[in-house]
């Protein structure tokens, strides 16, 4: 599951790049019953200083209303 989610989360950012400029991406997949994280992709490139891919996009500290953003604008 998680070699899925990366291949999912790098092919995405390939996609939407030209489109929106989008350089990173971030996956969670959690079990909905028991909260259990089944795979967890924190950046789009781990190697990739230019996206800063070390830093995990998943827990790193961001604006209160970041995650409705995309369905408002």
């Amino acid at each position: 599951m998680q070699e899925m989610a990366q291949k999912m989360v790098a092919a995405k950012v390939a996609e939407l790049q030209p489109l929106n400029d989008a350089n990173n991406a971030a996956l969670l997949a959690i079990h909905p019953v028991t909260g259990e994280i089944l795979t967890m992709v924190g950046s789009a490139d781990y190697n990739n200083d230019e996206i800063a891919g070390k830093v995990n996009v998943i827990v790193s500290q961001r604006q209160p209303g970041s995650a409705i953003k995309p369905l408002l604008y």
